[in-house]
């Protein structure tokens, strides 16, 4: 059996893997299934149904992204066995991963685990973000739903660097944090690129990425009101150089 022989170099997934082996060839994966299907599924039945550690690696392989980097980040003779892995999970679950309560609870167990098992230091070259992949989610139940969103960030290699579940106010949080600190920069900076002492690759690309922030930016201010959140309007360039506040 595949599972014999996994032997990833992390402990930690070792153990998800074998979980989520015997999960899917048992009763399990059809019992998960039949819950969705008949719409009786909430947080206590599905922590019966499934163990923690199967559900937590499974929503890591069926994140395409999330996959290419454990694939790259174990050790190379366990490559099949965690290929093996995902095809049974895309077989057995991916049904079961449509319902929002799978999605939710998938996000809140990678949300808790730190690691697979022990470290891996990374060298600075191979820290650089590469790669995002998202599963956008609803925490709670209606009409309390709360939104938030899945992020798993790679480097160059695919190895993942994090994983995170963040709420729209970590979203945005993080997106003012970036955007002032590029606004700081920019503005401190234009002297001397006046002068032609600043070189600045990838224009073009620059300027697209741009273009789909102020485009993003407008949908967002639009759709806010949706949701009962009226943004103040914008008060000049000076207003974007103070640092943001949660």
């Amino acid at each position: 059996m595949p599972e014999d022989s996994i032997e990833t170099g992390y402990e930690q997934l070792d153990k998800e893997l074998r979980e989520l082996f015997d999960f899917c060839e048992g009763d399990g994966a059809q019992r998960l299934r039949q819950a969705v299907e008949e719409h009786s599924l909430d947080k206590q039945t599905l922590a019966a149904i499934i163990p923690d550690e199967a559900l937590r690696v499974a929503g890591l392989l069926v994140s395409p992204l999330l996959y290419e980097g454990l694939v790259q980040n174990v050790n190379p003779a366990a490559r099949p066995a965690l290929e093996s892995a995902r095809r049974l999970t895309k077989e057995k679950l991916n049904s079961a991963f449509e319902d929002p309560l799978v999605r939710a609870r998938s996000c809140e167990l990678a949300a808790q685990v730190s690691g697979m098992g022990k470290p891996s230091p990374l060298e600075d070259s191979t820290n650089v973000i590469a790669g995002v992949s998202s599963l956008q989610t609803w925490l709670g139940a209606a009409p309390r739903l709360k939104p938030a969103v899945r992020f798993g960030f790679t480097n160059p290699t695919g190895r993942l660097l994090l994983d995170s579940l963040l709420d729209w106010d970590d979203i945005l949080y993080l997106a003012n944090a970036l955007t002032n600190v590029l606004s700081k920069q920019m503005s401190e900076g234009q002297e001397l690129a006046k002068l032609g002492q600043v070189k600045v690759t990838d224009t073009i690309k620059l300027a697209r990425h741009i273009r789909e922030i102020s485009k993003n930016l407008c949908t967002i201010g639009s759709l806010a009101l949706v949701y009962g959140i009226t943004p103040a309007p914008a008060e000049g360039p000076d207003d974007t150089a103070q640092p943001p506040s949660r």
